[in-house]
């Protein structure tokens, strides 16, 4: 063949996602095409290239050096809002087989696809299902604000497992900073579970009130959210006007009802299907 010439090794930028991210986060923060997201990191499995699963905190980003990047990666990251980063990773919610339940039918009533959920759950997509089988379903409450404990009435928040200054800057309506220089902190710095943060300019009715509107992210859904907030579907799609199996679209406001509000809201709480409710 004559003379080969070699072509320069590529060298990738290489950043560490500082939280749960969706991987369409940071597909719009870099400006880099999915497909080679996807061929500069084979490690990260097709549930989250799907949006079945974030992309995990600490995990090592490869992206190709130039082209789309202008600004230094972690830059880029740092930006990020807020409302796009989480605590914890989605759990999947389980769904028991009924007579007449064929995949297809499962995966439409969820929102999903059947190859993402014949995935999820380790089936061919025309596998048969049997009744009472217990299937894994998609995406479901998101944990960043699982667990929380708000001292409201002193303005405190408790700091639980998966939580960071971000994720409690966005829940409380802040910035990062704000949260960060009300607690003698840089914006940077890791916080410790059961460390007690001080919500500036927070009383009862306004720390409570900071969480009684939610805007729609890719992902979820009326029951995903009612489980989120601790109420249920029938509660949450009554405080906005809705029926629990209506469409919710991305970037639509919902208000949240209160406890008492909610324990006054018609009908029983809803059961099974923590997905109802699903993105137009």
């Amino acid at each position: 063949f004559g003379p080969l010439r070699r072509e320069p090794a590529h060298e990738p930028l290489v950043v560490e996602v500082p939280d749960f991210m969706n991987v369409d986060t940071l597909e719009r923060a870099f400006g880099v095409p999915r497909a080679t997201l996807q061929a500069y990191n084979p490690a990260l499995l097709p549930p989250v290239w799907e949006g079945a699963r974030y992309v995990p905190r600490g995990f090592r980003l490869r992206l190709p050096a130039g082209g789309a990047i202008k600004a230094p990666p972690q830059q880029v990251l740092a930006a990020i809002p807020a409302s796009q980063r989480f605590g914890g990773q989605l759990r999947d919610q389980a769904y028991k087989v009924q007579r007449g339940d064929t995949l297809s039918r499962i995966a439409r009533r969820h929102g999903t696809t059947v190859s993402q959920l014949a995935r999820l759950n380790g089936l061919k997509p025309d596998a048969r299902i049997r009744v009472g089988q217990s299937l894994a379903l998609p995406g479901g409450a998101a944990p960043a604000t699982a667990g929380r404990s708000v001292a409201a009435a002193a303005g405190t928040y408790k700091v639980v497992r998966g939580d960071t200054l971000g994720s409690i800057a966005g829940r409380h309506g802040l910035s990062v900073r704000q949260l960060a220089t009300a607690n003698g902190l840089q914006p940077d710095n890791h916080i410790r579970i059961g460390q007690s943060l001080r919500i500036p300019g927070s009383t009862a009715g306004s720390v409570a009130a900071a969480r009684q509107v939610h805007k729609v992210v890719r992902g979820d859904t009326l029951g995903g959210i009612a489980v989120r907030y601790g109420v249920s579907v029938r509660q949450l799609a009554a405080a906005n006007g809705l029926r629990p199996d209506s469409h919710i679209r991305i970037g639509q406001s919902l208000k949240i009802p209160t406890t008492s509000s909610a324990g006054q809201a018609s009908g029983p709480r809803l059961s099974g299907s923590p997905s109802a409710g699903r993105l137009a």
